[in-house]
């Protein structure tokens, strides 16, 4: 137990983490909300570009092939799941600076990147050498278990709004 918990003190991961916590806390004192918000959506925004350009030559690889393995699940989901982040931050940057239109606060295309991000959730868990080589059984209970558990808050809050509009 020692030796693990040695492993985790040590860990340069675990400093980094750390730090960067610091450093968020340091800025929060020094922006305004606002900034701070554009500054951490812009940061996000590389970040999850960085990832899809990275991954991407393979994943068009696996598309143009038409061969796509469970196996690929893992890379599929990881390029999904991102540039769905990227298009989301991209959206909300254009939709802070235009000053909220109502027209696109709430337009649809913003429900399809967060559709992407589920299915590249989805895809990480039914990747099958995610965890040694095969899917665990739990993975696709806990899948089941999410969903359900987020359309019904989803389904409660839309009623909730629905009686106030009332």
């Amino acid at each position: 137990m020692r030796n693990g918990l040695r492993k985790f003190v040590t860990s340069k991961l675990i400093w980094i983490f750390a730090l960067l916590h610091l450093i968020y806390l340091f800025v929060v004192l020094l922006l305004p909300k606002q900034d701070l918000i554009t500054l951490m959506n812009g940061l996000l925004f590389c970040v999850a570009a960085a990832v899809c350009v990275t991954f991407m030559r393979e994943t068009v690889r696996i598309i143009v092939l038409g061969n796509v393995d469970r196996e690929d699940y893992l890379l599929l989901g990881i390029v999904i799941s991102w540039a769905s982040d990227v298009f989301i931050r991209a959206w909300v940057s254009v939709m802070r600076f235009l000053g909220r239109p109502e027209s696109i606060v709430d337009h649809p295309i913003l429900g399809l990147f967060i559709l992407w991000s589920i299915i590249g959730g989805s895809l990480h868990l039914a990747a099958p050498n995610a965890f040694r080589g095969k899917v665990p059984t739990e993975n696709w209970v806990k899948l089941g278990i999410t969903v359900l558990f987020g359309t019904t808050i989803a389904f409660i809050l839309i009623f909730l709004r629905a009686t106030q509009m009332q």
